[in-house]
């Protein structure tokens, strides 16, 4: 008899745990949905969106109106020495001026400044200005330092060029900005579609149909 009622016990105490778990799993919070993640190579800075940005340009009709050129100007003297500290190991490397009496000194001075600035204010595409052939201790083997632009895009690939100007980067501001014209300082504005080969070649990405 005492077996038969702890029987009936247990029994009881199972039936009671099934009810609780069925009203728990009816009444409890909602489960949390799965969010599919961002697929990250196909949005923005992306190969893709590059591409489709650089035919927008291509396809869009030119500007009207295009400003004419500023007035010459007095230039400055260049500097005779210039500096240059290396962003990334700190090291300092002096710069004298070539015989002709412009060189790297003037760059470092004036050029170097302003393209830290464009890079800066491009937008929507990740990009390094690589300075590293002007420091002695980076690149001691260096003869004529040059910069180079490094584009990383978000599945992991990277495009290089070597040897950009102050003009290449004033383009890429220009056409992560969604502008039409390219200021060309003396030379006044013109298309920026006009420079779409070169945007190709910083951007690594070909012509497409």
């Amino acid at each position: 008899m005492p077996y038969l009622v702890g029987v009936l016990v247990l029994l009881s105490v199972m039936l009671v745990l099934g009810a609780c778990r069925r009203e728990s799993s009816t009444n409890g919070p909602d489960p949390v949905p799965v969010v599919a993640p961002v697929d990250a190579p196909s949005g923005p800075g992306s190969r893709a969106d590059i591409a489709a940005r650089l035919k927008k340009l291509a396809d869009a009709p030119p500007p009207k109106e295009l400003s004419m050129g500023a007035m010459c100007y007095e230039m400055m003297a260049p500097p005779e020495r210039a500096e240059y500290v290396c962003p990334d190991c700190g090291e300092k490397t002096l710069y004298a001026n070539a015989t002709d009496g412009r060189g790297i000194p003037e760059f470092i001075s004036w050029t170097l400044p302003a393209c830290r600035e464009s890079v800066r204010k491009i937008r929507d595409l990740a990009v390094t200005l690589d300075e590293s052939a002007y420091c002695a201790k980076c690149s001691p083997d260096a003869k004529t330092p040059r910069l180079a632009l490094v584009v990383k895009y978000p599945d992991g690939s990277e495009h290089r060029t070597e040897n950009v100007t102050a003009r290449d980067l004033t383009l890429l501001v220009e056409f992560t900005t969604g502008a039409l014209k390219h200021d060309a300082g003396q030379q006044g504005e013109e298309p920026l579609a006009k420079h779409l080969p070169r945007l190709r070649e910083l951007l690594g990405s070909p012509e497409t149909k």
